[in-house]
């Protein structure tokens, strides 16, 4: 079935625009493929760069549990705004960083603190 849209210049066919998008197949999704994979693999280093200095050093960690644990004892938890705050201002992250290395620290080290 040949169906014939209009345009101001020319009239065309559906066969011409199936034909036009099939002619390149998969190789279409090419460079949104390439996009997405670049953006992962940035963010992935971007995350495993955020656990090197705490997975590595082990002080670092126990440094982290003494602040989160003095805040437990003012009955703050180590995931408030304000230590979230704190972790982000010392380690120079944005605050949803900042609560992936706490709760990494917290996990890793000293899983009594809440």
């Amino acid at each position: 079935a040949k169906l014939t849209l209009l345009s101001p210049t020319y009239p065309v066919t559906m066969s011409q625009i199936e034909g036009s998008s099939r002619s390149r197949g998969p190789m279409r999704y090419l460079p949104a493929l390439l996009v997405m994979a670049l953006a992962i693999t940035s963010d992935v280093k971007a995350q495993s760069g955020l656990f090197e200095s705490v997975k590595s050093n082990k002080a670092e960690r126990i440094s982290l549990c003494n602040q989160f644990k003095a805040l437990n004892a003012k009955g703050i938890s180590a995931h408030s705004g304000q230590s979230i705050s704190k972790v982000a201002k010392q380690r120079n992250l944005n605050s949803k960083d900042a609560d992936i290395v706490i709760t990494y620290v917290i996990g890793m080290t000293c899983p009594d603190v809440f």
